[in-house]
């Protein structure tokens, strides 16, 4: 497995990019992920305002040159915290390479180059507003036409804050002992992120802003419901490449003739987590030498391989749907099935109510399906007859 990019090209191709160590793969593919999710709900939004579900707004601008003292600060702080702690990673390779996470929330840096690049991102702003200055010497106010696919900006942050914490929260609840243990680490490492504390608090965000805008609820849900199986796929594809520990249970069954090794066990080998830590890789040197004990179902490439293909599938679909809130219903019961199946074979901590075992994930895509059925149902309800 490969924890960082730099892991990634040098085990793949040979080749050693020293400052590359401080780029998590996990986090990389995170980014990929909300990349995706930014273009392709951009295209959605268009499409539905142009079959007219969605309109543009009329607004008044006021282009004017001012000087905000807030924003100077803002890029003072956001400069210093780059040339403090990113410049230092990547004048350290060896140090990052060993605990890059022990670095990022540690107080060492580089007081030097915070302060130069501080000046260089202060001085940045000064030459914007001097810009501005030259365009508009008076103010000016302008009527412009704003469209939805424009705020697509705001509605990334807003589901990355959101999913984020989200996320976080719904580990710690689901893996509550270890949080009593170390909740420092439980809250600060970068691993640790469970994808349906993403997925509803990110969604309750962009909705709420979404709404705030002028946009439905039913017509965003719609516009993310390709975006978000296309974003999960991707992330997928981190935790595996990482070695998270989002893998599956034991596989020591012989492996049929027909299927590639990769996709029928692994080890995971330089996991990030260094589970199994008796268990060291002969001739490694670095901070992630361990494996696996016994292989395990790679149920992160399972689900990577699903969600591109439900992604296909909405996206043949969605033009066809005219009814809103139900291409969303169709992404809940897709999205739902497929996590129950892959929960079947993966690690996970058990509930037990009544006697009845189950995993948190069980318990909500077995909602999730619910809920998407109820849409489907509502949505036929109340908005076919307008349609007929």
């Amino acid at each position: 497995m490969y924890a960082t990019l730099f892991d990634l090209i040098k085990n793949t191709i040979g080749i050693e990019i020293k400052p590359l160590a401080i780029v998590n793969t996990f986090g990389l593919l995170v980014a990929i992920s909300f990349f995706a999710a930014y273009y392709v709900m951009s295209l959605e939004l268009k499409r539905l305002e142009k079959e007219g579900k969605i309109k543009a707004k009329r607004v008044n601008k006021r282009y004017e040159a001012v000087i905000n003292p807030m924003e100077f600060i803002f890029n003072g702080i956001l400069g210093f915290v780059f040339g403090w702690k990113i410049v230092y990673m990547l004048t350290n390779f060896d140090l990052v390479r060993q605990n890059s996470q022990e670095v990022i929330f540690s107080t060492q840096g580089s007081i030097m180059w915070g302060f130069i690049v501080a000046a260089v991102f202060v001085g940045q702003k000064y030459i914007e507003y001097r810009a501005q200055k030259k365009l508009y010497p008076e103010p000016v106010e302008k009527e412009i036409t704003e469209h939805p696919f424009q705020i697509m900006g705001q509605i990334t942050i807003v589901a990355f804050i959101a999913g984020i914490l989200g996320a976080k929260v719904f580990h710690i609840l689901e893996d509550w002992s270890n949080f009593i243990q170390d909740p420092i680490d439980a809250i600060f490492s970068l691993s640790g992120l469970t994808y349906y504390g993403g997925l509803i608090c990110g969604g309750l965000g962009v909705v709420y802003y979404a709404n705030k805008n002028g946009i439905k609820p039913l017509h965003i849900l719609d516009a993310g419901a390709t975006t978000m199986m296309l974003a999960y796929g991707l992330g997928r594809l981190g935790c595996h490449l990482a070695g998270d520990g989002d893998w599956g249970i034991d596989n020591l069954a012989a492996k049929p003739g027909w299927i590639p090794q990769f996709l029928w066990s692994s080890k995971y080998p330089n996991n990030v987590l260094n589970a199994d830590p008796g268990n060291v890789i002969e001739g490694c040197v670095g901070p992630y030498c361990n494996e696996l004990i016994n292989p395990v179902y790679p149920t992160p490439l399972y689900e990577v391989m699903m969600c591109l293909v439900l992604f296909a599938i909405l996206w043949s679909i969605r033009k066809r749907i005219k009814i809103p809130g139900m291409l969303f219903g169709v992404y809940l019961v897709m999205n739902g099935v497929e996590r129950f199946l892959i929960e079947k074979i993966r690690v996970n901590s058990l509930y037990k109510v009544f006697g009845v075992e189950f995993t948190q994930a069980e318990m909500i895509s077995s909602i999730i399906v619910l809920l998407g059925i109820a849409l489907i149902l509502y949505s036929r309800k109340v908005y076919k007859p307008a349609l007929v």
